[in-house]
């Protein structure tokens, strides 16, 4: 739904219909792939520790439980600190060499401050999974998704594209904080 709010939303702040796909396609089809593709790696560790974590738990291996959510944190934040800061630095070369558009660049200059909230957050639900909390991590990404919809349906129209962008960052935003407090607060694992 959301999907299909932003491009009208585009069009309702003064956007042409091929305006408003452009700079929406250029976001979700050309940006994001780029920001999300060094993700891969994370996302990867993050799942294989699902068993990991479930065994800990089941043997009430607090200590273990600990040790492991702190690698995982500290290697996706400092994993994620460096490609955020190659995307930042690189931005206007990805962008050209990648798709042939400065546009591209300054997108992706924009988002990859975001990169290490993004990561992080992959990493933290993949340990809310381990932990026995796909219900509570679900839930959030519920909430996620709710808040993003009446965001773009709000403020959209009013702010266009640089409103999609700062929703982009609150809603990760929120997401990563809620998962964060969860993992701390069910488990005190961090």
């Amino acid at each position: 739904l959301q999907n299909l709010l932003v491009p009208r939303g585009l069009k309702a702040a003064g956007y042409s219909a091929n305006g408003a796909l452009s700079g929406y396609g250029t976001i979700q089809g050309m940006v994001l792939p780029i920001i999300f593709f060094p993700s891969c790696i994370m996302s990867a560790v993050a799942e294989l520790i699902v068993p990991e974590l479930t065994e800990a738990q089941v043997r009430g291996d607090r200590a273990q439980i600990r040790a492991t959510t702190r690698r995982l944190f500290t290697m996706s934040v400092k994993f994620s600190l460096l490609v955020a800061l190659f995307l930042f630095i690189c931005s206007d070369t990805l962008g050209l060499a990648i798709y042939k558009s400065r546009e591209a660049g300054r997108y992706i200059r924009l988002l990859a401050p975001l990169v290490p909230v993004m990561y992080t957050d992959m990493t933290i639900d993949g340990c809310l999974k381990g932990l026995g909390q796909q219900v509570w991590s679900m839930g959030i990404n519920i909430i996620d998704a709710l808040t993003g919809l009446v965001l773009v349906w709000w403020l959209l129209p009013k702010y266009a594209l640089a409103a999609y962008i700062a929703i982009i960052y609150f809603t990760e935003i929120l997401n990563f904080v809620l998962s964060f407090s969860r993992l701390r607060r069910g488990n005190s694992a961090l």
